[in-house]
């Protein structure tokens, strides 16, 4: 009969039916909630990174659409200047290219760390829930208007945040005992 420190996985049983040690049970549950993180990560990323893709793929019919819309709100008679308004038109695909690129690399960013969260759990939970809030707290106070009209979209963000930071408890204690593991077969041999 194997010794209970030797059990590696929360199925395994010696033959007498003994139960598996309570360290595999927790380091189970924390491995489930790092999936669900890991899940959480990909979805945000592929969402946000083919989002923002196409904002930015659109930038110039976008500020051309925008400032269509002012020149018509002036007054009859008034003509825009058209070296003014080229340069407006500029002003806002260059802003709005960097704006868009940025949270398409953001993206990017969360796949990739939906990929390597079994390798680096805490500094990819921390790191993503502290970029996801930085990020939408940049976007509410750019384009406040975002915010009210949606306010399903505020509960998702809450949701969002509430799931990373159990994510990172989860992370925490899964490398503090990962690492105890370690060190007790360290130990051991």
């Amino acid at each position: 009969m194997k010794p209970v420190e030797e059990f590696d996985s929360p199925d395994e049983t010696s033959a007498k039916g003994e139960l598996p040690r309570l360290g595999s049970l927790a380091q189970s549950a924390r491995e489930k909630e790092l999936k669900v993180a890991r899940r959480i990560l990909l979805i945000i990323g592929i969402l946000t990174a083919g989002f923002n893709g196409l904002l930015l793929a659109t930038v110039r019919d976008q500020a051309k659409q925008a400032l269509d819309a002012e020149v018509r709100k002036l007054p009859p008679g008034q003509v825009a200047d058209p070296v003014r308004l080229q340069q407006a038109e500029d002003r806002l695909v260059t802003y709005n290219s960097l704006f868009f690129g940025a949270l398409t690399a953001l993206g990017v960013l969360f796949v990739v760390f939906g990929i390597i969260i079994k390798m680096y759990p805490v500094q990819v939970t921390i790191t993503s829930l502290v970029l996801y809030i930085l990020v939408n707290v940049v976007v509410v106070i750019l384009e406040p208007e975002t915010l009210a009209p949606n306010m399903f979209a505020v509960f998702v963000k809450i949701a969002i945040v509430a799931a990373l930071a159990k994510a990172v408890q989860a992370a925490i204690a899964y490398d503090r005992e990962r690492r105890s593991l370690s060190r007790s077969e360290m130990a051991y041999e």
